[in-house]
């Protein structure tokens, strides 16, 4: 079982799409949770980060039981993502990885630029530095790319939702369960700042979620369907794909069998740069 906590609204639309799966256990942190709810944390409406960076929050009951292995989601911007470095330190001695949603700074005023600013840099130092396992940087607009023709102004949240949790589910579901075949090395302790992606065999492409600088590592999994896996053509495509996208220090790659009608490529990417983004004030 993982943990899987969401601070913000955009947190806790997340962890209700991680619902769709009975492996994680949930819990919603933010003033848009619902007051009085399991597994909901209604925290008070202020308007400044500094409010909710300063106020005590009182979780130690609300988040008795949580499981070692802790998946935190923040988006920045909103007021009470200040809250973060707080309810982290309710998840001392778990592993804890952080899914960071980054705003498009556009639609952000001059407080939630500066939050935002703020929370993105300080989440991503304690990650390099070995306070958490590890930070996935994600961006809306990275993950439109891949769904441009199936995004409404009603689904828009929706959609890219059910893609940025599937995406994460999978890779999970392959790190705890035996590959078919795999050629795998350690990643660099320092490499601790991440994003994931989508790719297709087929098409011999990968799309980012995130435009992440510096890569030196990255790990594949590819999803193959099970009448596929016995096909010399599918090992030729492979190392295809492979060859035409290390550009990286090293390579990681683990193959899956699947009963899926569609062969896919997830990806993890690896830097041990913290990332700079153009927010002006």
């Amino acid at each position: 079982m993982k943990t899987v906590i969401g601070l913000t609204k955009a947190g806790i639309r997340l962890v209700d799409t991680f619902g769709a799966y009975p492996q994680y256990r949930l819990y919603r942190i933010s003033q848009h949770a619902t007051a009085k709810k399991k597994g909901h944390y209604k925290l008070p409406v202020y308007t400044t980060p500094e409010e909710y960076d300063s106020t005590p929050l009182r979780l130690r009951t609300f988040l008795k039981g949580i499981d070692k292995d802790v998946l935190f989601i923040v988006c920045g911007g909103p007021a009470e993502s200040a809250a973060s470095l707080q309810v982290l330190q309710h998840l001392r001695g778990s592993k804890v990885d952080i899914l960071y949603i980054a705003p498009d700074p556009t639609y952000l005023n001059r407080q939630e630029r500066l939050n935002e600013r703020v929370v993105y840099h300080v989440l991503q130092e304690y990650a390099r530095s070995g306070v958490f396992n590890r930070i996935y940087l994600v961006e809306n607009k990275s993950v439109e790319g891949l769904l441009a023709d199936k995004l409404t102004i009603k689904n828009y949240y929706e959609q890219i939702n059910e893609f940025i949790v599937s995406s994460y589910h999978m890779m999970n579901v392959f790190d705890n369960t035996p590959s078919v075949f795999e050629e795998l090395s350690p990643v660099a302790e320092i490499a601790r700042i991440s994003t994931f992606g989508v790719g297709t065999l087929d098409l011999n492409k990968e799309q980012m979620f995130f435009p992440l600088e510096n890569v030196s590592e990255k790990e594949y999994y590819f999803a193959i369907h099970e009448d596929r896996l016995s096909k010399s053509e599918t090992m030729t495509a492979i190392k295809s794909y492979l060859a035409e996208h290390n550009n990286t220090e090293n390579v990681n790659y683990s193959v899956h069998e699947t009963t899926y009608e569609h062969d896919f490529v997830y990806t993890k990417y690896f830097s041990s740069v913290v990332q700079e983004r153009e927010i002006s004030e």
